[in-house]
């Protein structure tokens, strides 16, 4: 082989190469291309999930919220059942130990005195 053919010959090689070379990398492009396409929505999908999932956690302390507000109205409702049991039991106690003292009295009396 002249060294002119050993050129055009090895000038072809390297063509091939070259052209092999640039049609995987444009494959690779195009795979790189899709997959930046498939994160894009996935991130999507989760910037979407995010805000699905505040959403609840908003709902869910304001429910909470509320729940806890009524409680504590129950809670000062039944304090103030409470107090008003407790007062009515100090009445009934007094007036208990009054009735006693009454009636303590009464004998007492009718030990010294001789009613007609």
């Amino acid at each position: 082989m002249s060294p002119v053919s050993q050129r055009v010959s090895n000038a072809t090689d390297f063509n091939k190469i070259f052209q092999n070379k640039i049609a995987e990398l444009e494959t690779d492009l195009e795979t790189s291309k899709c997959n930046e396409h498939k994160l894009l929505i996935d991130c999507e999908a989760l910037l979407n999930h995010r805000d699905d999932l505040s959403r609840d956690i908003l709902d869910i302390k304001l429910q909470n919220e509320r729940e806890l507000n009524r409680l504590e109205i129950a809670l000062s409702n039944q304090r103030i059942r409470n107090e008003h049991i407790e007062t009515k039991l100090k009445d009934a106690q007094r007036t208990l130990r009054r009735t006693n003292d009454y009636f303590s009295w009464t004998r007492l009396l009718s030990d010294y005195v001789v009613i007609a």
